[in-house]
């Protein structure tokens, strides 16, 4: 073929796929422009109604601030009510802008402002009036029209978020429809654009490759070879969960795998060239040393093999990581030193693993010594009730000394009670049951009635609703013996606790109604550097007298009941104190009874 022959085969064939790609690649441009408007008008939905949600949570945290505030007065329970007051208003602007084009939603929006700022008007009313030092909880009327305005507030985000996800619903449809039919058109012209190239070309290229073939035989063979080397060690090396790093005799870095680059925290690119001990920093786990560069310990020691030692890496954005480190020296035919290789197991998660099996264990052991202690004294506390019936039937003692054995006997009996539930803790097979938590707060209180009364603390109730809710009546009653008795002991001499308990919506899920428990004491508050560990098993603040087991089972209890538990507390040395918050669904999921009466 001559070379003018070849140019003008070579022109037509690549002329004629560029003029037919160039209008595929029109086309294909006029289909994403329409797919990208409809995306952006599900986006627009999708960030309306997340907007949504989140000014009608800044309303619920005003409500709740407000009520803190009422409840004792401290103003910072008000922080959340003026900074979702601050946070209102650009939220606003943003839906404002984003409904411009849709007077439906404007007109809703505009509406649920109305409703907000009549309930907004209410609650500063309210303020004030607590500030002047009036009380208003004990005013039923003004609780009542808190609560209608409040409803339509929460009847108006609710109405408003219906309507923006059908909204979004048909934008979505549209968005697939419109997907589809780009989808469809690409295939076709793809098909079409194929079918045209290879009819115009098929004879050209024929000959052009007839012609080259037996000049790139031999090549491509060639090629072949080192690339499928270079992919079976490619292959072998992500295969490799480990991280594993490649250096030059003095310990410069010449390779790093991608578990080596998540380990290290450095990228191959950036770690090239770079000293061993500057990407794989590494310190003694017992002494906090830093470990000996393990190319210099392969250079002294080649005879020896490999080093092996478990290390703390810090990475390089300064997380610190438990690793298992083991480093070999790579040597020519000759027995030259050519570098290095050293593999690097992340060890973390299984030391995470280890502890968590201690504390299973300390957990089991705890349960084990709770039975036998139960067990032991049940035959002794028999044997005192016999005695103090006997001693009050008896003939001849004083009206004083019956009072005093009934007395007696009603402490045994709790005594007796308290052993039995620890003997059938973990073997509790009752069905769930309506329980009203009125009566459960109550027994409570009943239960640390001595004590509240020996430390002078005041107890303020306000029972809002006598709604029931599904579970275990033994296991809530620990739930809030465990958070009233945290409560007295903050406190100390003195103080006041306030409990309340009123129907209420979960957090998470504000079509799911139930039963809100709160429990406030003034006490100390707890400090910033234990919040964060306060349901950690055998974490306690009170030192050798605590377990640190009693607000984890807690959580685990409620949450077992498909609740949640939430806390506020503030350490301020002139408004101090802790909130508890429990809610509990009126009937939990057909799943978790399940598993509750299992």
């Amino acid at each position: 073929m001559q070379a003018q022959d070849f140019q003008q085969y070579l022109r037509r064939t690549v002329l004629v796929p560029l003029v037919l790609l160039a209008a595929l690649g029109g086309i294909l441009l006029w289909q994403l422009s329409y797919v990208v408007g409809t995306l952006r008008g599900v986006d627009q939905s999708e960030r309306v109604i997340a907007d949504a949600h989140l000014l009608l949570q800044l309303t619920v945290d005003q409500e709740t601030g407000l009520r803190g505030f009422l409840a004792n007065g401290d103003e910072g329970f008000l922080e959340p009510f003026n900074q979702a007051d601050k946070n209102e208003a650009a939220i606003l602007a943003e839906l404002h802008r984003l409904l411009a084009d849709d007077p439906e939603l404007q007109g809703s929006l505009r509406r649920i402002e109305d409703a907000t700022q009549r309930w907004k008007s209410y609650a500063n009313d309210l303020i004030a009036l607590r500030r002047s030092g009036r009380s208003v909880n004990a005013d039923r009327s003004i609780a009542v029209e808190g609560k209608r305005r409040m409803d339509a507030v929460r009847a108006g985000w609710g109405s408003f978020v219906s309507t923006a996800e059908r909204i979004r619903g048909s934008r979505i449809e549209k968005s697939q429809s419109v997907t589809r039919r780009a989808l469809i058109l690409l295939g076709a012209l793809t098909a079409a654009v194929a079918i045209v190239v290879v009819a115009l070309t098929r004879h050209r290229m024929m000959a052009i490759s007839e012609t080259y073939t037996r000049h790139l035989t031999a090549e491509r063979l060639q090629s072949e070879e080192a690339r499928s080397n270079r992919e079976w060690l490619l292959t072998t090396l992500r295969s490799i969960g480990e991280g594993v790093i490649a250096t030059d005799p003095q310990g410069r870095i010449e390779f790093l795998n991608a578990a080596g680059e998540e380990l290290t925290g450095w990228k191959q690119s950036e770690a090239r060239g770079r000293p061993v001990t500057e990407v794989l920093k590494t310190f003694d786990e017992g002494t906090g040393l830093p470990i000996r560069d393990p190319a210099e310990f392969i250079r002294s020691r080649q005879s020896h093999g490999a080093q092996v030692v478990v290390s703390v890496l810090e990475r390089r954005n300064g997380e610190r990581r438990v690793i298992d480190e083991s480093a070999a020296p790579m040597l020519d035919a000759k027995g030259n030193l050519r570098g290095i290789v050293i593999v690097a197991r992340d060890m973390t998660e299984r030391r995470r693993a280890e502890n968590a099996l201690r504390s299973s264990e300390r957990l089991a052991l705890v349960g084990r010594l709770s039975a036998t202690i139960a067990h032991e004294i049940q035959n002794p506390l028999d044997a005192v009730t016999n005695l103090l019936y006997l001693i009050e039937h008896s003939e001849g003692v004083p009206e004083s000394a019956q009072g005093y054995s009934q007395l007696a006997q009603e402490e045994v009996g709790r005594i007796t009670q308290i052993t039995r539930q620890l003997l059938s803790f973990n073997r509790e097979s009752r069905e769930p049951v309506p329980v009203n938590l009125t009566e459960i707060v109550d027994s409570v209180i009943g239960l640390f009635g001595p004590k509240l009364t020996a430390s002078g603390i005041r107890v303020t109730k306000k029972y809002d609703t006598d709604e029931k809710v599904l579970g275990l009546p033994g296991e809530l009653r620990q739930v809030f013996s465990n958070l009233l008795g945290n409560a007295i002991e903050a406190i100390g001499k003195g103080g006041e606790i306030q409990l309340r308990v009123s129907a209420g919506l979960d957090w998470r899920d504000f079509s799911r109604p139930g039963v809100r428990v709160t429990i406030a004491d003034n006490g100390c508050g707890i400090p910033k550097q234990a919040q964060t560990n306060l349901f950690t098993p055998f974490f306690t603040t009170k030192g050798e007298e605590g377990t640190g087991l009693g607000l984890w089972v807690s959580r685990g209890i409620v949450e077992k009941h498909e609740g949640t538990m939430r806390f506020r507390t503030s350490t301020d040395g002139h408004w101090h104190g802790t909130v508890f918050n429990v809610f509990l669904p009126v009937e939990p999921s057909a799943r978790a009874s399940a598993g509750n009466a299992a």
